[in-house]
């Protein structure tokens, strides 16, 4: 059976998205050490709490479906109320919307984040015909992983980007 898998990813650079990355940047006065904190959200886990979930659009940055961050350490996708209700009828990786405020020019807009709940995601990946990319100056390298095993090893190295 030929089923379609698709690759969300947030773009970055363009005229849509704005030249910033991240898209979304925390406050400066941000508590990560307070117990709401981002930080305490856990991979792959619904938080038994509720997260202060805020952030500001950096400058050169606009307001896309889905936005890149890089504060969160979770696993998932910071996404607009469009974005969520045009993935309900998709079968995707279990999730929890986590309500996200993100600020521009004054206006306070939510927006939401999809942590994602699947922990034993790589029991379902065919490592054979996976290709994972490292980042390094902006061009893309294939990554050669062939279990979960080397992909823990080369995560906590920091090598690659993504998989597809």
């Amino acid at each position: 059976m030929n089923q379609r898998y698709y690759i969300l990813r947030p773009a970055v650079g363009t005229k849509e998205t704005g030249m910033a990355y991240p898209a979304v940047v925390s406050y400066n006065e941000y508590d990560f050490d307070g117990p709401r904190s981002i930080y305490k959200i856990k991979p792959f886990v619904n938080p038994d709490f509720i997260p202060d979930l805020r952030f500001q659009i950096s400058k050169n940055s606009k307001l896309t479906d889905i936005l890149t961050q890089a504060t969160f350490s979770s696993v998932g996708l910071l996404v607009s109320q469009r974005f969520l209700d045009f993935l309900l009828p998709f079968n995707v990786i279990p999730y929890i919307p986590l309500s996200v405020i993100i600020e521009e020019k004054g206006n306070f807009i939510e927006y939401f984040w999809l942590q994602f709940l699947w922990s034993d995601w790589h029991n379902y990946l065919d490592w054979g015909k996976t290709t994972f990319e490292q980042l390094i100056n902006g061009k893309a390298y294939e990554i050669d992983i062939n279990s979960f095993e080397e992909f823990n090893t080369e995560r906590q190295k920091n090598r690659f980007t993504f998989a597809k």
